[in-house]
């Protein structure tokens, strides 16, 4: 920037200097060519007009002397005065005839007769003549002027004076080397000035340019300096002004941007914009943590705009969406009609949205994505301002991910849920259906034991369903999201007394010890008391029924940093550690060789006792052996709880080996 600025201040600093210097040299020439012409003529004027005066004085002295014929006097007078006079004047005295008879540096004698020439036929004839011709006499070039003696009628003869040419050259050399002394003087001062006028000239004109260059490279701090009232300071101001509506704009399109930008970061849903040469317009975070973008690409200063289509996107599938389909008319779309895809309206036209269902393969597993894609119309960007390069083109394609994994993950999780209960449903009914049609076929009188035999079928198969449909409420219960649940302050000891006596019967039937105690003595627990209990029961529950005779359950409860923790250890088969990540789902469960029941569980109670404990924001721990037994700790916040989302919060299963 700054070394263009020099050149562009140089270039027009010696543009402006030299027309400057060579306008003043063309004047001075023309000066000096006029000056030299009119000095020349003056000086001759002068020359004449002095050597004229001295002829008219020599007239006026000599006439009468001239007329009476005393010629050898006036050669004498002539010698004489040449003598005292060395100023290289000449007097030549000649008669009517030609005849010269006095003169100042050469005898009379020696000289030819002077009839023929040019000032004294011009004297003569006007009583005028001069003349400016070689000298035979003297050898030299001289300068003539003569003067008539006597009247036109009867001239007695004519008095010449001349002086040689040299000297008069000589006079005016002198003369014009003081000329061109002056000129030359006055030359320097011209450019001197012209020096300055430049640089004066020149300055504001490059701090205009530089201020130009700097707003053209967008560097809209640049403030041209605008002094004065004249043009310069006219051009400055627009400047200024450009500049304050260059970055009013600049800061509007950019609040635009980042407004956008922000909404699009915004967006749980990824959007993607190309244009119909396979380049990125437009790339949200969404879509870049989606289609799996590596982080080196996600860092890079440039972005994604302009980047190709294959360096982001490396399934075919979302390749294929992206390209650009052409508008389609709603007839063809009913000829169409087969096509798995929907359309928009778009200006009276329909927009042909293709849709697919993509899986992406990440580091966390794979997740399944909704893409919809149209054709969009993208402004259209104006030509480089250098030339090079051509408009870009304004059609484009628009891309929409939507992550539904969660979505297909409920939905497969329903399913499985619906096909589980139905299942579970299924078995103790087709059980009870069987046993009631054969009794019904059955001589009851004489085939009691038999009868008496379907009916615990039927009893037991009904207090299967009976659980199964309890445990199913509850856990429809503990994973509503709309429910409330209020708090109160729960006695730990009295709650551990109350669980103590509900299951000490189930426990002796089976042979199993079972004790609840507190370790820290009296303390209380706010929290849901349903919840609580629904966990609590559950865990106990299952600890009795998975514990063989002999074994024995133990129920803790002790106050902790982050809220209450209650325990519930067994001796019971214990659950192995690929069986351990899966107790907490729904219908799940664990080898029935192992347990030691003779009635299989519903497999809802350790998802009922998952919801549950999240429902009041606490956690669970799990450790468990294969044979030696499980211990579970859940831990209750000791405040105020209310009812949440699981879904929303994550699983509160922490499970430990």
């Amino acid at each position: 920037m700054k070394k263009g600025a020099a050149k562009f201040r140089e270039g027009f600093f010696w543009k402006l200097f030299l027309g400057h210097a060579m306008l003043v040299l063309l004047a001075m020439v023309a000066c000096l060519g006029v000056a030299t012409v009119l000095f020349d003529r003056l000086l001759d004027e002068q020359l004449t007009n002095s050597l004229l005066a001295h002829a008219a004085l020599l007239e006026q002295q000599t006439a009468a002397e001239f007329q009476n014929g005393d010629a050898t006097r006036l050669d004498q007078r002539f010698k004489q005065w040449a003598k005292e006079n060395p100023n290289g004047i000449r007097i030549t005295l000649i008669r009517a005839d030609g005849e010269v008879v006095a003169e100042s540096t050469v005898h009379p004698a020696l000289m030819e007769s002077h009839a023929e020439r040019e000032e004294i036929k011009q004297a003569l004839q006007s009583g005028l003549g001069q003349s400016t011709r070689w000298s035979n006499t003297v050898n030299r070039d001289m300068k003539y002027v003569a003067l008539r003696v006597g009247s036109g009628d009867e001239p007695i003869g004519v008095v010449r004076v001349s002086l040689p040419v040299q000297r008069i050259i000589a006079q005016a050399g002198a003369t014009r080397n003081f000329v061109w002394m002056i000129a030359g003087l006055i030359l320097v001062i011209a450019i001197a000035l012209a020096l300055g006028l430049a640089k004066l000239c020149t300055g504001p004109v490059a701090r205009m340019a530089i201020a130009a260059q700097e707003l053209s490279k967008g560097r809209l701090s640049t403030e041209a300096v605008a002094e004065g009232s004249d043009e310069l300071a006219v051009l400055g101001h627009s400047l200024n002004r450009m500049r304050d509506h260059l970055r009013s704009q600049l800061a509007t399109i950019t609040h635009q941007r980042d407004y956008l930008q922000h909404l699009l970061a915004r967006l749980h849903e990824g959007v993607l914009v190309a244009n119909a040469s396979g380049r990125i317009v437009l790339l949200n975070p969404a879509a870049a943590q989606q289609l799996g973008i590596p982080e080196p690409i996600l860092v890079d200063d440039q972005g994604f705009e302009g980047m190709a289509i294959e360096a982001c996107v490396r399934q075919p599938e979302l390749r294929e969406l992206l390209v650009i389909k052409k508008l389609t008319t709603a007839s063809d779309r009913l000829e169409e009609s087969d096509a798995q895809h929907g359309f928009a309206e778009a200006d009276g036209r329909q927009l042909e949205i293709d849709e697919k269902q993509v899986t992406i393969p990440r580091t966390d597993g794979c997740a399944t994505v909704l893409a919809r894609a149209v054709d969009v119309d993208l402004p259209e960007a104006p030509a480089p301002i250098d030339g090079k390069g051509s408009a870009s083109v304004n059609s484009g394609r628009l891309l929409v991910l939507t992550d539904i994994t969660d979505l297909q993950r409920t939905i497969q999780v329903k399913t499985d849920f619906a096909a589980n209960a139905s299942h579970e449903l299924r078995t103790p009914l087709s059980a009870i259906r069987t046993a009631i049609e054969t009794l019904a076929t059955m001589n009851l009188r004489e085939e009691v034991d038999d009868a008496a035999h379907f009916m615990d079928i039927i009893d037991r198969h009904s207090h299967r369903m009976d659980k199964l449909v309890t445990d199913l409420l509850d856990v429809s219960s503990a994973e509503s999201v709309t429910k409330q649940y209020d708090t109160e302050s729960i006695d730990v000891s009295s709650f551990l007394v109350e669980l103590d006596s509900s299951f000490a019967g189930r426990a002796d039937a089976k042979e199993v010890a079972f004790r609840a105690e507190s370790r820290q003595g009296d303390f209380s627990l706010t929290a849901n008391r349903y919840l609580l209990t629904l966990a609590v029961d559950n865990l106990v529950d299952n600890a009795i029924k998975f514990t063989e005779a002999g074994g024995k359950v133990q129920v803790t409860a002790a106050e902790a940093c982050d809220g209450v923790e209650i325990s519930v250890e067994d001796t019971g088969c214990g659950i192995s550690l690929e069986e351990q990540e899966r107790i907490f789902e729904r219908f799940y469960q664990v080898d029935q060789a192992r347990s030691g029941s003779t009635l299989r569980g519903t497999g809802l109670g350790l998802s009922i006792v998952r919801h549950a404990v999240a429902g009041m924001r606490g956690s669970i721990d799990l450790g468990s052996e294969l044979g030696r037994g499980t211990t579970i700790c859940i831990t209750i916040p000791n405040g105020e709880q209310r009812n949440t989302d699981p879904r929303k919060r994550g699983d509160a299963t922490n499970s430990t080996a």
